[in-house]
């Protein structure tokens, strides 16, 4: 999980990807039913964020959402790259326009 100290936010990582919504999901209810002891154990205090959701937000994270459930690389999807050669090209563009 990521932690907010300023806010006392605890925002789950769940397969390695940080769920950094600031309303409850049906993911952020799974990880509580599943971490909710060690959230209260190693953050005291903190809590997941459960603001009310922007106007047509769920209708966003549903779609989206459904659209990553079942995705499945394929590299002639991206010009036949690899992972690896498509981050090399985002390096070589970060160090050309004077950035790391």
């Amino acid at each position: 999980m990521l932690l907010n100290p300023r806010l006392k936010l605890a925002y789950p990582v769940l397969g390695g990807v940080p769920r950094m919504l600031v309303f409850e999901t049906g993911a952020s209810k799974r990880f509580m039913e599943k971490y909710a002891d060690a959230l209260a154990t190693k953050a005291p205090g903190f809590r997941l964020p459960s603001l009310p959701s922007a106007e047509g937000e769920r209708d966003v994270l549903r779609s989206f959402s459904a659209e990553w459930t079942n995705y499945d690389w394929q590299g002639n999807a991206y010009w036949n790259l690899t992972p690896d050669a498509g981050s090399s090209a985002c390096a070589r563009c970060s160090t050309s326009l004077g950035t790391r």
